[in-house]
């Protein structure tokens, strides 16, 4: 049943989704399914109809955004957190941070609201800061830097790379 999304396994329907490539930066999984607990084809249908419209507004929403709430870049999922707090009208701060006023004035927006899961774990600041290590710091390093090669073959980009991976740690001593 091509467009439905729809399989059935026993008596029940399920409803089954791979992620379209446009949106795989804003969906963490690549395939969607779960039961919808009903045995009426005409029902799961309607189901997954609303289920699929409601995901693709979502995913839209995320990229119209720029920003990924399901990235696996852990800098870049923080960034995304703290854009939707202030969408909301938040300062960005994680939950440890939060006074009982603004948590509870985070609440209520959410109960009023029709925020999605990553969403609502945004507001409430359950996104945790990024901590870098130094191979992270390199390869931001690399990002920042990728105008100078990114003309280069993947050879020549390899022994670029490798050049600045190859300074022995007594070179970067002496530069501090």
């Amino acid at each position: 049943m091509w467009g439905t999304h729809l399989k059935q396994k026993g008596r029940w329907w399920h409803y089954y989704r791979s992620v379209p490539r446009e949106f795989a930066d804003v969906e963490r999984k690549p395939l969607i399914s779960f039961s919808l607990k009903t045995g009426d084809f005409t029902e799961a249908k309607r189901m997954a109809a609303d289920i699929s419209a409601r995901l693709e507004q979502d995913w839209r929403d995320a990229k119209a955004r720029g920003v990924s709430l399901c990235a696996q870049d852990a800098a870049e999922q923080y960034r995304a957190a703290a854009a939707v707090q202030r969408q909301f009208g938040f300062a960005p701060k994680p939950a440890a941070d939060l006074t009982d006023e603004e948590l509870l004035e985070r609440l209520r927006l959410l109960i009023s609201g029709q925020q999605s899961a990553p969403e609502r774990g945004a507001v409430l600041g359950l996104t945790a800061e990024p901590q870098y290590s130094l191979s992270d710091a390199f390869d931001r390093f690399w990002d920042y830097i990728k105008d100078e090669w990114i003309r280069d073959s993947r050879d020549q980009q390899r022994v670029k790379r490798n050049i600045y991976l190859g300074s022995r740690p007594i070179d970067f001593m002496l530069l501090a």
